[in-house]
């Protein structure tokens, strides 16, 4: 079993040469974040890139997983809030096709597959406590309620000021969005790898329970999960 998990995306291509480059993954994990970036990508780039990523998603579904991030939500009038790198003109062109693709179950927020569970930003034990998730669940069943959540609730992955009145998501509170690693790693769900973008990192940084790959803007390399090996692999 392959699983290739690819950082936060913003606008950005390299997605097609990890694609050419892993022809036998299993499974391809888009860990969100399609828009919104610094580098000189224009919104409408932004959004053909995004439709170029949902034709993958259509022509291979079972293989090809995308996932929700903070920069894509807040683009659906439901969120009610934007936030930093916010396009007015980009909510014009894609709210539609967000609101479409998470209604055809084209974008999820989690994957929950044997121990590793994909995210954009990471679970706590806080938040499925808040919004009555049981973190003992099977795999699938776990999965399952975390997405439904998305078509039910989708408020429920809004922005949460917390105690410590972190503007950058630094609280137990927040959800799947927005928590930051400090807080993650307090009160990560049990029995679970996680694999998160969202907190952007110099190099790909591994470990057993929390693996952060927001590195396509850095150093340029995903994730590959091979037999439970994981690697950081540079983009050809």
């Amino acid at each position: 079993m392959t699983i290739i998990a690819i950082g936060d995306i913003h606008g950005r291509e390299e997605w097609k040469q990890i694609v050419q480059q892993e022809p036998d993954a299993d499974k391809l994990v888009f860990i969100g974040d399609y828009f919104d970036t610094l580098a000189p990508i224009s919104p409408k780039a932004q959004y053909d890139n995004f439709l170029q990523i949902l034709a993958l998603k259509k022509q291979k579904p079972k293989q090809v997983v995308l996932l929700l991030g903070n920069h894509d939500y807040h683009y659906l009038s439901v969120a009610g809030e934007t936030y930093s790198g916010y396009q007015p003109v980009l909510k014009m062109l894609v709210e539609a096709d967000l609101k479409a693709a998470i209604d055809e179950q084209l974008l999820q927020v989690c994957l929950a597959h044997q121990q590793w569970l994909f995210s954009h930003a990471g679970i706590s034990r806080t938040w499925c406590k808040q919004h009555q998730i049981d973190e003992r669940l099977t795999a699938p069943q776990f999965q399952d309620s975390v997405n439904h959540l998305l078509l039910a609730k989708p408020q429920a992955f809004a922005f949460t000021m917390g105690p410590n009145h972190s503007p950058y998501g630094d609280d137990l509170c927040q959800g799947p969005l927005w928590i930051r690693p400090n807080s993650l790693r307090k009160d990560a769900i049990a029995d679970y790898a996680q694999v998160v973008g969202h907190t952007q990192q110099a190099q790909l940084s591994i470990s057993p329970l929390l693996t952060l790959i927001d590195t396509l803007g850095t150093e340029g390399t995903y994730l590959r999960i091979t037999h439970n090996k994981m690697d950081a692999v540079s983009v050809a």
